[in-house]
């Protein structure tokens, strides 16, 4: 049996963030007709504990487009589940999946003025609430939690905040999943937060605009301690790495993407036009690929367009990032996400966990929480037997656990830097690694998936 092997860092605090965070108030809406669709709410559903009455399986159609009227069968699918299990007022999250159609369109999608062009998921953040007169209405919904600082109740707010799983393939929708979450540990030192123009507007004062909507964006951030880099000369970015935040307004006819390493937790944003519309990369321009590419990558979470959009939000974009890195606010990347977007019914489309949130560590403006002690596994992927280190941290392990949280194996360790494990008798799963320091104040987890030939 070969065994692949990804690890995810966790210290006491870490463990505890996380632990508290659950997902019962998250349904996961899924079509029949798309296998890829159903894998992936499988996936999420176990790797997230989500209760089974969560899962809203719809007959719909697979393609990227459908036609406005093709959305009320979708939205009454959705709307019975949710009467039905009693959800309505205990779910404040929605989450669609690859398979599922991702815009409306009413024939002027590729139009910035008159056009009725939506994405499936804020329309349905609108349902069975005040609003949802507005839903596949001519015209935009004013969204209730724009600008908000408190955390989200739809009891409160009156919408779902709704976010998709979707990238190029399947196993880049594992991997997005597995890579995201709440309580993600990053380590603030290296993290560096981009801003980019490329634009190719000779229009008089538009470039001028452009540039200085995208310095007043970037500079509370370099004013407070970070890494920023901000780029609108002629040259391309590339081979950036340990990037954090992303902010790109990049023209459709700009042929070209960035080499981007992001750090965990990472988040990108996307303007100006569709950048979000398809995820297949296959016989479309790059704009239409920037958020895919961006997922593909290793971003944890991304932002763009369904449609074409004016520049204007985007000159308010900052308010994402500082929503995301303030600590004191405790928001997950749908909240940062949704307290920006001014409008439903609309172009905006999010990717990847809605409750994927960090914890931040190391040098920076905010308070620091104490660096926590890194294991590493290795080799990786490995034929069954596995070694676990941490230099200059004795831990021992005590115990493995599948995803709900059941004992599969009791290892029992003695204190060491270094310990070997047989994981070649586990069947193929996703399981946690526990491990505990010498004083025993920080429980060290690592995640192992464990795959068949």
């Amino acid at each position: 049996m070969r065994i692949a092997i990804s690890v995810f860092l966790c210290s006491a605090f870490l463990s505890m963030s996380a632990q508290s965070v659950n997902y019962n108030d998250v349904g996961v809406i899924v079509n029949a007709n798309s296998p890829t669709s159903m894998q992936i709410g499988a996936y999420f559903m176990q790797a997230r504990n989500i209760p089974a009455n969560r899962l809203i399986t719809i007959i719909a159609d697979t393609t990227i487009n459908i036609p406005p009227i093709d959305f009320l069968p979708i939205q009454a699918q959705v709307e019975a589940h949710l009467q039905t299990h009693q959800l309505v007022d205990s779910l404040n999250y929605l989450v669609t999946t690859k398979g599922v159609p991702l815009r409306l369109d009413n024939g002027g999608c590729a139009e910035l003025i008159g056009s009725r062009c939506s994405s499936l998921d804020t329309e349905l953040a609108l349902i069975l609430g005040p609003l949802a007169n507005g839903i596949v209405a001519q015209g935009v919904v004013q969204n209730p939690f724009a600008g908000s600082v408190v955390n989200h109740q739809r009891s409160t707010h009156g919408i779902y905040l709704v976010s998709r799983l979707s990238a190029p393939t399947l196993n880049d929708v594992i991997a997005l999943i597995d890579r995201s979450g709440p309580g993600i540990g990053l380590d603030t030192t290296a993290a560096l937060l981009v801003g980019d123009l490329n634009v190719t507007d000779t229009t008089s004062g538009v470039q001028g605009i452009f540039e200085a909507t995208l310095q007043n964006v970037m500079a509370p951030f370099t004013n407070d301690g970070w890494n920023t880099l901000v780029d609108f000369g002629d040259d391309r970015l590339d081979d950036l790495e340990h990037v954090l935040t992303y902010m790109g307004m990049n023209y459709p006819d700009v042929d070209w993407h960035p080499s981007i390493t992001w750090t965990p937790g990472a988040i990108a944003v996307e303007w100006h036009m569709e950048t979000a519309l398809d995820q297949s990369l296959s016989g479309v321009s790059i704009a239409q690929q920037r958020i895919a590419r961006h997922i593909s990558s290793g971003a944890t979470v991304a932002l763009g367009s369904v449609g074409i959009l004016y520049a204007g939000p985007w000159f308010q974009s900052g308010a994402i990032m500082q929503r995301y890195l303030d600590p004191t606010l405790q928001f997950n990347a749908a909240e940062a996400i949704y307290a920006f977007i001014p409008h439903l019914s609309w172009n905006y489309q999010m990717i990847g966990d809605p409750k994927t949130s960090i914890i931040l560590t190391g040098p920076s403006s905010v308070e620091a929480i104490a660096p926590f002690p890194s294991l590493s596994i290795h080799p990786n992927p490995s034929s069954g037997y596995v070694t676990i280190s941490s230099p200059g941290i004795p831990f021992k392990v005590d115990l493995v656990t599948d995803l709900l949280g059941r004992t599969v194996s009791e290892p029992g360790t003695m204190l060491g830097e270094i310990h070997s494990l047989d994981l070649s008798h586990l069947p193929p799963g996703t399981y946690l690694v526990q491990s505990i320091t010498r004083n025993g104040q920080q429980r060290l987890c690592s995640r192992v998936v464990v795959q068949p030939n």
